[in-house]
């Protein structure tokens, strides 16, 4: 056999420290998997819940708070609300 070929056995240590950094990235992938198909299927409901939604009348109504009408700005825009 060439020196090539031959597979170098690690230290404990560094073997134990390698499955723990693989483990862990292979728990964040998980997560990120999770979150992914958690957003989707928020988005698919929201999608569903708006296309079959019962429709509402055509005109909106819109309101107007003032808080208070010392200033003749707001005065002559309550005047015109």
């Amino acid at each position: 056999m060439t020196e090539e070929n031959q597979l170098t056995p690690q230290e404990p240590e560094e073997q134990e420290g390698q499955e723990e950094q693989e483990e862990q990235e292979e728990q964040k992938s998980r997560t990120w998997l999770i979150i992914a198909i958690v957003a989707a299927a928020i988005l698919v409901i929201a999608l569903v819940y708006l296309a079959l939604r019962p429709q509402e009348a055509e005109g909106y109504t819109v309101g107007l708070s003032l808080s208070t009408l010392n200033n003749p700005f707001f005065v002559t825009l309550k005047e015109g609300a």
